[in-house]
């Protein structure tokens, strides 16, 4: 089966999602989320990035939590975006969507990880980082332009 990441990982990384995910109204009311979500996508990319060269286990208890808050900030305020700049009437549809993309994502990235792991873990949180840091790119420019 390959290096297994730390065990800790998930219970480190949900309980500061569910605090991104509370926190994150407050800042939508003071930032919009074309600037909050790709600064938490990429905030979330240094911190795949230092897991993947499996610092000591303090510091990725923290890096863990990190992680785990920017994806509950970010993820909220993709939905809060997509309520906000669609019509009521294509609200359900849009909504289908995106929770389609994120459960087809929850499946298929431990498989993908699990095959990328069993070469090299530090792979698995470097693809991480870098796919983040797409993210943060992409959608930063896309959200800009929808902006104006």
């Amino acid at each position: 089966l390959g290096p297994q990441p730390p065990p800790i990982t998930k219970p480190v990384v949900a309980p500061p999602a569910a605090v991104g995910n509370q926190v994150s109204p407050p800042w939508l009311r003071r930032r919009p989320a074309a600037d909050l979500v790709p600064m938490m996508a990429a905030i979330g990319a240094g911190a795949a990035f230092v897991f993947s060269w499996s610092a000591p286990f303090a510091v990725l208890l923290v890096v863990g939590a990190v992680f785990g808050f920017t994806l509950g900030v970010a993820t909220t305020c993709t939905y809060t975006a997509a309520t906000h700049s669609l019509p009521t009437t294509s609200r359900g549809v849009a909504f289908g969507y995106l929770t389609s993309a994120y459960l087809i994502g929850l499946a298929v990235s431990p498989v993908l990880a699990g095959l990328v792991g069993a070469q090299s873990m530090r792979a698995v949180f470097l693809a991480d980082a870098a796919a983040l840091a797409e993210i943060a790119w992409t959608v930063r420019r896309g959200m800009t332009r929808a902006q104006s």
